[in-house]
């Protein structure tokens, strides 16, 4: 097209030069030093046109040029001989050439360099949806409707990410290419890394029908869970002021305990690890257990030893249990039918926890890469270098070439000047409207920066100035990068304040369950040292009982002799006598011996009454203390029965004692009838035998029953050192379970702290 218009400038210029058109010499003069010459009928058009005002000047000059060697200064290498006509068409020839080249390798590098920002955007928009994968999966698996649109989402768009920056393609318009080969290694390893993930998040996304409203089931389940711990325990108080049996308090507590390990057990569906098959296992039986139990109560169970309840207000309240109950169960029901797809779901959570940071850090090397390739000069670039220092050489060389044809021409020089005059001046105004430009640039870059001033002093509520001038795109950019900001720092201040209030409830919980756990271990010391001196004591009363066993066999031995003194009556009746005083005498002895035991046998009964009421309030706090006090409210429910069985024993000591007390009262009247009949002992020999037999036997069932009685007071003193035994094991426990409670309260404070630190780091943004 230069060629052309060359050619066609060449015919139709004439040969005197004071015969010019509209582009004359001063303003072609004026285009080659640089300045702006007139506008055009179409000022798109004056790149195209530039050859054709030099070719038009040229013409205008031709009868008076003269040959480029007579001017002043140096002669131009290859070309320097040739005359100033020939001279200037083969610079223009060569300016055309390098502002092609230019436009072209401008071209070219805009181009290239929307690709690699396109790149760029893609790698960091597949980091951001990462990061967002692995924030949404854990509230998809709880069922959030959010959680899976979120999940959904990135999951597409991460995987049209990563096939754009494997195989190439179109991203908002821009074409990306394939990946140079470093790069393409970086993203196959980026791509092997998210499969994993995506399988994962595939299957999460497959199991919305069933997660979907889990996190609502599991919500319910924690709302009705004290509700049933408040009724269970209004039961327990009515039942203990009415004087409940130790098998109701006992199954009251079994009944607090399930409560409470049902509200744990469903708690763990909402922890990082989900709930272990045992635990679900351990859910589902004990919420069968819960309802038979109440059954129980309802309906009577002979298998649980529990009588039906006729109290009207206790058969309502055990009503409304059932009643919540149900609505309890079924929700459990609910949640252990889908138990195996939550574990998977929970499965390709963790595994997406697991690959999140792996994965995270893949992509920020690949956002890396790009961006150092974005950086990176090109071929396109240095060939831009080249045409523009090519353009600027030529553009001095036709300069050069036209300062020396100046010197050789001297016609027109007086108009010429004129005319340089008047194109200086149009200059200076061109100058002076670049300038005015320039000062609204520069002012619109000032007021930029002093509103990002305000923004990196803190101000988060400052709006950039978005108008027409230079930095209107920039304003706009930073705005939405305030805005952003903005909402973060409001977001971080929110959750801050939200981990301080959460931490400040937690430390108060923490304090009220060491207070709970000192007055705890101060109960079971005192508990244990009322169980010790209760040992003490039934010791005492197994070495009364010996003593007693002793007496009773002296008894035996004592009517022996009575019998023997029965068959010798006939021979003297003197002796009879005497043994019948004595005899007297020590059955008086045994009577007193006997009002002893019915007294042990009454202290007896206060110990088991005592023992009794240790074991229920030891059944509450076991019950009270969920599973680590399993095991103890087992040995309470064995003390328990123990001491039924010594009060029942008790019992019948008693009766024998009565009945021993009769008999020897009966005998001192025999005795003493005996007495004043002597002169009939002889008849009445027989009789005193008989009698004397009678009391034998009396004194060998006496014997055994003393003796049992020493072996079953020793057995509970056994049984009461066992019990000491393990109340000094519960307590070390509890110290133990002190002492982290404490731990517990500390760490709470700190994280208090922590939250305090959070939340003035951020107070310096101003956000309203």
């Amino acid at each position: 097209m230069a060629f052309k218009i060359f050619s066609r400038g060449s015919r139709s210029a004439a040969p005197d030069a004071a015969s010019n058109s509209e582009f004359g010499d001063s303003q072609f003069l004026h285009t080659a030093i640089g300045g702006t010459p007139e506008p055009a009928p179409s000022a798109a058009d004056d790149g195209d046109e530039a050859p054709l005002r030099l070719r038009d000047a040229l013409g205008r000059r031709r009868s008076a040029a003269a040959p480029a060697d007579t001017g002043p200064g140096f002669k131009l290498p290859l070309i320097g001989h040739l005359p100033a006509q020939r001279q200037l068409s083969v610079l223009s020839t060569a300016l055309a050439v390098s502002l092609g080249l230019s436009a072209v390798a401008v071209a070219f590098n805009n181009i290239h360099s929307a690709n690699r920002s396109a790149q760029t955007q893609v790698a960091s928009d597949a980091l951001m949806h990462s990061q967002r994968i692995g924030k949404a999966a854990p509230n998809a698996v709880q069922g959030s409707v959010e959680g899976f649109r979120q999940l959904e989402e990135s999951r597409k768009e991460l995987s049209n990410d990563i096939n754009l920056m494997t195989r190439g393609g179109q991203y908002q318009g821009r074409s990306i290419g394939e990946p140079r080969s470093d790069i393409a290694v970086v993203v196959a390893a980026a791509r092997k890394q998210w499969t994993a993930t995506d399988l994962a998040a595939g299957t999460i996304l497959l199991l919305k029908a069933d997660l979907s409203g889990m996190d609502k089931t599991l919500q319910k389940l924690n709302e009705l869970s004290p509700d049933l711990l408040v009724r269970t325990e209004d039961i327990i108080n009515l039942k203990v002021q009415r004087g409940a049996s130790a098998r109701e308090i006992a199954a009251l507590g079994k009944l607090t305990m399930l409560t409470q390990r049902m509200s744990r057990s469903a708690a763990e569906f909402l922890t990082a690890g989900g709930i272990s098959s045992e635990t679900a296992f351990q859910l589902g039986r004990d919420t069968t257990v819960f309802r038979n139990t109440v059954d129980g109560f309802l309906n009577g169970s002979s298998q649980q030893g529990l009588a039906a309840v006729r109290e009207p207000d206790l058969r309502t309240k055990f009503t409304e249990l059932q009643a919540a109950f149900e609505a309890y169960q079924k929700l459990v029901a609910a949640v252990l039918e889908k138990l195996d797809k939550f574990s998977a779901a929970k499965a390709a959570e963790q595994l997406i926890f697991n690959d999140n940071e792996a994965l995270r850090q893949r992509l920020t090397v690949l956002q890396q890469a790009y961006r150092e390739n974005q950086d990176s000069l090109d071929i396109t670039f240095w060939l831009m270098v080249a045409g523009g220092m090519l353009t600027l050489v030529t553009a001095a060389a036709i300069g050069r070439v036209l300062l020396m044809d100046s010197h050789n021409r001297t016609r027109g020089a007086e108009r010429r000047r004129q005319e340089a005059d008047a194109m200086r001046q149009q200059a200076q105004k061109k100058e002076e409207e670049a300038k005015s430009m320039n000062d609204q640039n520069q002012a619109a870059i000032l007021r930029l920066m002093n509103e990002l001033q305000e923004v990196a002093d803190g101000d988060l509520t400052v709006q950039a100035t978005v108008s027409e001038d230079i930095t209107g795109a920039i304003a706009d950019s930073v705005n939405y990068t305030v805005e952003e900001l903005r909402g973060l720092v409001g977001r971080v201040t929110a959750t801050a304040e939200q981990v301080t209030k959460a931490s400040t409830h937690a430390q108060s919980i923490s304090s009220d369950l060491l207070m709970a756990s000192q007055q705890q271990s101060r109960e079971i010391q005192d508990a244990s040292s009322t169980v010790v001196k209760m040992a003490n004591e039934i010791t005492d009363v197994s070495r009364s009982a010996s003593e007693s066993a002793d007496v009773a066999r002296q008894s035996v031995a004592a009517a022996r002799q009575g019998s023997t003194a029965v068959e010798n009556a006939i021979k003297g009746m003197h002796e009879i006598r005497d043994q019948i005083q004595d005899t007297s005498k020590r059955i008086k002895r045994l009577g007193e011996s006997s009002q002893e035991i019915g007294e042990i046998t009454e202290l007896i009964s206060d110990i088991t009454e005592q023992t009794n009421v240790l074991a229920l309030n030891a059944a509450i706090q076991a019950a009270s203390a969920g599973e680590a006090g399993r095991g103890f409210s087992v040995v309470a429910e064995e003390v328990q029965r123990l001491a039924e069985r010594s009060a029942e024993a008790a019992k019948q000591i008693g009766a024998l004692v009565r009945t021993i007390q009769t008999d020897t009262h009966d005998a001192v009247a025999a005795m003493e009838k005996s007495t004043q009949g002597v002169v009939e002992g002889a008849r009445l020999s027989d009789a005193a035998g008989a009698a004397l037999h009678d009391i034998s036997q009396v004194s060998n069932r006496l014997a055994e029953l003393i003796s049992g009685i020493a072996q079953a007071t020793g057995q509970q003193a056994t049984s009461a050192s066992g019990v000491a035994q393990n109340i000094q094991h519960i307590l070390a426990v509890t110290e133990q379970a002190q002492d982290g409670t404490q731990q517990t309260a500390q760490s709470i404070h700190k994280l208090s702290v922590l939250a305090q630190e959070l939340k003035n780091s951020v107070a310096r943004f101003r956000i309203a």
